[in-house]
């Protein structure tokens, strides 16, 4: 799906795909050709810049081997978020490389009380146990709560939208 973000300095087109990612639908797994994971912020997610100049196509267009690029950047999460990405990414049988993004303010979106500086809804965190990463789920929100995380957290529920749109717009004949 498709559609545009407009912010005062800057309007950009934004597509997404059918499983919630910038970037070009996964196809059934070719031979001799490399899935490489991207993981990381909005930095890599590129809302801010037309996909086709984003990190991720930018990337597949320089490798020398052709590569099936998936960009799971989410926008606004932290390390800590982006380990739960790549665990759920597992799936996808990323052969050739992981490739991690990662800027400053990933930092203090690790820690809740750095966070809170710039609370958009509460997060997961982790701890450490002897070595060992302990998850503690987020909270439940409210109902307000889930729909301002959303929308500013995720790719997923901005292409929801747009589906849902979509189908309105193919009953009613206007968008």
């Amino acid at each position: 799906s498709t559609t545009w973000f407009k912010r005062p300095d800057y309007t950009v087109r934004i597509d997404i795909n059918a499983e919630g990612r910038p970037g070009p639908l996964l196809t059934g797994r070719r031979p001799g050709v490399d899935r490489l994971l991207l993981l990381g912020d909005s930095y890599l997610a590129g809302g801010q810049v037309p996909y086709e100049t984003s990190v991720g196509a930018l990337l597949g267009g320089a490798l020398a081997r052709p590569a099936e690029i998936v960009n799971d950047g989410v926008i606004g999460y932290g390390t800590d978020q982006e380990l739960l990405v790549f665990e759920r990414s597992r799936a996808l049988r990323v052969d050739a490389a992981v490739v991690f993004f990662t800027v400053a303010n990933d930092v203090w979106n690790n820690d809740a009380r750095l966070e809170s500086r710039l609370p958009t809804a509460p997060k997961p965190t982790f701890d450490l146990d002897g070595g060992d990463l302990v998850l503690h789920p987020a909270p439940p929100l409210g109902f307000a709560d889930r729909v301002r995380s959303a929308l500013t957290r995720s790719w997923l529920p901005i292409w929801s939208w747009m589906r849902a749109a979509e189908k309105s717009s193919e009953k009613t004949g206007s968008w």
